[in-house]
């Protein structure tokens, strides 16, 4: 098909070979040709979209007089786009938009990019008033973890089987630090994740505790993450056994578990 003057067509246009066009094209519906395009003035589809199809892959070499409601590319490749980057993709993900960064970038939100778990046994007794003492430490409930992402969240998870007695308190250190402590009063130990009341400084109960923290990563730095427990009442240390009560005959499994969720 040649046309040597400003056209306009209402409807679809199959141009079945070669579309020459010396002035400014309009069309209607959908462009279809087959062949080679040339179109000297403006190509214009305002209600279907444009299909050429060549006997080889052939890039649009030039957009400058092409009107269109979206991107035009003249690459096989989304990277050309300014506002999307790919890379650092990996297999299996999805391209998330990165509001800091003004662009699409490879991501899996929500998804778990790794899990550490550690798990003790054997009873423990922890004799202290604060669970910021070293004393305090749960033994074996300790992992050191490398985020692989800053912008990650860290949960922290453990379930912890103890004799409680009378008012104890379970929580999370990082670095040696506890990691949080709740605004309110607390008169038994800094650090709560959970502050529990027996009713009783009986030794022989045995308690199922669970308690989680959400952290954030903020960098890739490696740290150590633990779990600690004191029991105490009116600031007196009472002796708070892990893994079995006081007469050593209900053995038990602690644990601790992290996850690290893409953001």
């Amino acid at each position: 098909m040649i046309v040597n003057s400003e056209t306009r067509f209402e409807n679809d246009v199959d141009a079945g070979a070669n579309l020459d066009v010396t002035g400014a094209t309009t069309i209607g519906g959908t462009l279809g040709v087959t062949g080679n395009t040339t179109i000297g003035g403006t190509l214009d589809v305002t209600g279907g979209s444009i299909q050429l199809t060549t006997t080889q892959e052939q890039n649009i070499v030039s957009i400058d007089n092409v009107a269109a409601a979206g991107a035009v590319m003249n690459t096989d490749s989304i990277n050309a786009l300014s506002d999307v980057d790919t890379s650092s993709s990996l297999n299996g993900q999805v391209l998330v938009w990165n509001n800091s960064e003004g662009k699409w970038k490879p991501g899996n939100p929500g998804v778990i990019l790794q899990v550490q778990h550690e798990r003790t046994e054997g009873r423990q007794s922890i004799s202290v008033v604060n669970i910021s003492s070293n004393a305090a430490d749960i033994s074996g409930l300790s992992i050191n973890f490398t985020p692989k992402k800053s912008t990650s969240k860290i949960l922290l998870t453990a379930m912890i089987n103890a004799n409680n007695r009378s008012t104890t308190t379970f929580g999370f250190k990082k670095n040696g630090v506890v990691l949080a402590s709740p605004s309110g009063t607390n008169n038994n130990s800094d650090g709560s994740i959970a502050t529990l009341y027996a009713g009783t400084s009986s030794q022989s109960r045995m308690w199922n505790t669970y308690i989680e923290w959400l952290d954030d990563a903020n960098n890739t730095n490696s740290r150590t993450y633990n779990t600690a427990g004191c029991s105490s009442w009116n600031g007196n240390n009472l002796y708070l056994f892990i893994n079995n009560r006081y007469g050593n005959d209900t053995a038990s499994f602690s644990s601790m578990t992290i996850y690290e969720i893409q953001q």
